[in-house]
């Protein structure tokens, strides 16, 4: 356990919180100098695709075998049995082109973590867009399970999470537009680093726990430190496996940003300080999110508490394997569409 904790420590979880403390700019006075300050710290990397058409090589199989139902995944609802695969499309259509961007006035960043060992680069372990509509009221977190079986530009059907793990963050974003069919704004590269003493610094979040875990009864449990990070990390002991992980790492965010701008943290100085300075240790963004462009978005959000942060899936309709074998989560074509006309309209209050 010990030679794995570090690794584990650079997932993915908190995005959120970059738009939460920069929210809080419209306060002024000590809150804006402190997140200017923790703004100055955040590093910039070359994360964003370029316009280079891509498209799948014809030799390459882009048809995954959805026939064939198995027991690899729990069943989307919750009950002891298992959804069969059926035949659905092999991937979702590749589109050589980056789509262009959104309704006016909305805005996507895919946050991003991975599970690399060394000088491995490994997959991307966890995948969330945060999308923000025209009216810049709420953050919609839409969570991709890392099983999910797409097509990745110029390599063809493989699960979600192998776009980072073939070309980084670049094709990571690429496979996700290639997806919902709207460009992503920026990019995000969270790590587990500072996870720790961020949650100590808030003084622990609540969250409502729907399934219990060793360690994590069901109902209402305070989370902080090394047990905020377990708790996110607990996959196997729960019966939907990464969906269910996916949902706890939601609420976490959720908290967090409540947590964040809630009166007990904005009315003590101290605490709001350390948590802004913390930013730095967990976050790298793309170069075009530059300081400025944070301030902007900030000032522009109207987010009154953690209720304005919205966790969703990304629809699956169950389970199944690839002709390789691989276990794999299968996406919901007619709900996936659905979502990406509303992520790409600004009209994800209307989503169902």
């Amino acid at each position: 356990m010990a030679t794995t904790k570090k690794p584990m420590r650079r997932r993915i979880l908190l995005a959120t919180l970059v738009f939460a403390l920069v929210a809080v700019l419209g306060f002024g006075g000590f809150y804006a100098w402190t997140v200017q300050q923790a703004l100055s710290g955040v590093p910039r990397e070359d994360l964003m695709p370029d316009d280079s058409p891509m498209t799948v090589d014809p030799d390459l199989d882009t048809t995954p075998n959805l026939g064939d139902a198995d027991d690899s995944g729990p069943a989307e609802e919750e009950t002891d049995g298992t959804i069969e695969g059926g035949l659905a499309e092999p991937g979702g259509s590749i589109n050589p082109a980056r789509p262009g961007p959104g309704a006016d006035g909305t805005l996507n960043i895919l946050l991003l973590g991975s599970d690399s060992r060394g000088n491995d680069r490994g997959r991307s372990d966890v995948m969330i867009l945060a999308h923000v509509p025209p009216a810049r009221d709420k953050v919609y977190l839409v969570s991709f399970t890392r099983d999910m079986w797409v097509t990745v530009p110029g390599r063809g059907a493989a699960k979600i999470n192998a776009g980072y793990a073939y070309g980084g963050v670049p094709l990571a974003v690429r496979t996700v537009e290639n997806l919902i069919g709207t460009r992503i704004d920026h990019a995000a590269m969270i790590n587990f680093d500072g996870f720790i003493g961020l949650t100590d610094a808030l003084g622990g979040v609540t969250v409502n726990n729907k399934h219990a875990s060793p360690g994590f009864p069901r109902g209402q449990v305070t989370l902080s430190g090394e047990k905020a990070l377990a708790y996110v990390r607990e996959r196997k002991n729960l019966p939907r496996g990464d969906l269910d992980r996916a949902e706890r790492q939601r609420l976490v965010l959720q908290a967090i940003a409540g947590k964040l701008l809630s009166a007990d943290t904005l009315a003590n100085p101290a605490r709001f300080s350390a948590v802004a300075n913390r930013l730095g240790s967990f976050v790298t963004v793309d170069q075009g999110l530059t300081n400025g462009q944070i301030v902007s978005i900030g000032t522009s959000l109207r987010l009154t508490g953690g209720g304005d942060v919205v966790s969703l899936q990304a629809p699956i309709s169950g389970f199944g394997r690839s002709r390789g074998g691989q276990s794999i989560n299968l996406v919901d074509w007619p709900r996936m569409r659905s979502m990406a006309d509303a992520i790409h309209n600004g009209t994800m209050a209307s989503y169902r």
